[in-house]
């Protein structure tokens, strides 16, 4: 009975240690820089937008948007989840044609954005 308690004492000084330790910091290494192709194979750098500025939304929030709308006037009465879960339904069940029309409208936004 006394050898326990002591074991258990002893255990518990070694974790009540182990938790105000420092835990070592991980080694810091430098990212080898990539290797670079030919000067004029470069990518440009991306745009940043301005501050205030919002992305152009997809095509599938174009969608999104509009259907939710729809939803709403048709008396839908789900929480937000299941609300998007239908968006998504309603994506899905479109034809590539229906499609198209939002994606082509979201890649004008894009690019009046640009």
């Amino acid at each position: 009975e006394k050898a326990k308690r002591v074991r258990v004492r002893k255990l518990s000084k070694q974790r009540d240690a182990g938790c105000d330790a420092e835990p070592e910091a991980a080694p810091t290494t430098a990212p080898e820089p990539a290797a670079s192709a030919a000067e004029g194979d470069e990518q440009p750098a991306a745009k940043r937008l301005k501050k205030g500025q919002s992305p152009a939304p997809s095509g599938y929030m174009t969608f999104c948007t509009r259907e939710r709308a729809k939803l709403k006037a048709e008396g839908y009465n789900g929480d937000q989840r299941e609300v998007c879960k239908e968006l998504g339904r309603r994506w899905r069940s479109l034809s590539d044609k229906a499609r198209e029309k939002f994606l082509k409208e979201a890649s004008a936004g894009k690019a009046a954005n640009a």
